[in-house]
């Protein structure tokens, strides 16, 4: 079914009345919106709690404005008529996140989820994930936000990874079936993760993996922000805006971080080991949470068919 475009501000705040909303800011000359479209648009049968509205950013200039959407498609999630994420990009995997995540501060909408109809679905994975996003939920403050779904995963990397593990999984969905994320050669692992927008962080959520075999899990953490690409070296020479324990309760471990210290960061890094130099550590999810600041760029651009 073809999404609503909305045209005016006034009819904008009708449909944010609404409790869940994700609005795709669309343009007619964008390729990557026209490719997107009928997945988006796929999407309603599985999420139906959530409505789904459209925004052509050269009719809805104020729209666009109000919300500082300055690429194409911009996929705007709204909890309650506050931002509480957006994707940038056509990007399904993120967008499909988000949706996860804007369900979850619903907690009577979470068992409609893709997948959540318990251990004999066919997407168990999905179950495992949607019940990641409720736990994940009591960690966000009023006010706060999720920000995995801002992240640029072109400027992303993890460093001493073995058997090529993915960083996108840990920084989306976290890990499913056989896949693991774990530390090549010694205890430590180094995330230098891109921010599509600048945020303020306050918490950093870290998820051990339920079975971690003949690897430890992490039990310290070192965090820099806005040193690009940090390297193992650079670790010695510049100094972290947060050296501490990670303590798990359950799955979980919360990093409280000193917020006057993370603002307006662009790139964050985190030195993640475990109590024993020599042995490899394991992790399944990193979640971080803040509020999300304007895009680095203020400029409407096109972006590339």
């Amino acid at each position: 079914m073809k999404l609503h475009t909305v045209t005016s501000l006034g009819e904008f705040d009708k449909v944010l009345k609404s409790e869940l909303v994700i609005v795709d800011f669309f343009a007619e000359w964008c390729g990557p919106c026209k490719v997107i479209s009928p997945f988006v648009e796929t999407l309603q049968s599985d999420y139906n709690q959530v409505l789904f509205a459209k925004v052509d950013v050269d009719q809805g200039k104020d729209i666009a404005a109000k919300y500082t959407v300055s690429s194409m498609p911009t996929f705007v999630y709204f909890h309650k008529g506050k931002e509480v994420n957006r994707v940038v990009g056509a990007d399904r995997a993120g967008i499909t996140t988000g949706l996860d995540q804007l369900v979850s501060l619903n907690p009577a909408a979470v068992k409609s989820l893709p997948g959540a109809g318990g251990a004999d679905s066919e997407d168990a994975g999905s179950t495992v994930n949607s019940a990641d996003n409720s736990a994940i939920a009591a960690f966000v403050p009023k006010n706060m936000e999720i920000l995995n779904s801002g992240i640029d995963f072109t400027s992303t990397e993890a460093l001493n990874i073995a058997n090529n593990g993915d960083v996108r999984n840990v920084l989306t969905n976290g890990l499913s079936g056989d896949q693991e994320f774990v530390s090549d050669t010694d205890s430590q692992m180094l995330l230098n993760v891109q921010l599509q927008n600048n945020a303020k962080i306050q918490t950093i959520l870290l998820k051990k993996p339920a079975v971690s075999g003949d690897n430890q899990i992490p039990s310290h953490i070192k965090v820099w922000a806005n040193h690009p690409n940090l390297s193992f070296d650079d670790t010695q020479s510049i100094e972290a805006q947060h050296v501490g324990d990670v303590v798990f309760d359950g799955e979980w471990a919360e990093i409280k971080l000193r917020y006057v210290r993370f603002q307006n960061v662009s790139t964050i890094s985190m030195l993640i080991e475990g109590e024993d130099e020599d042995e490899c550590t394991n992790l399944d999810r990193v979640v971080l949470i803040g509020s999300s600041g304007e895009a680095r760029s203020g400029k409407l651009e096109k972006m590339q068919d």
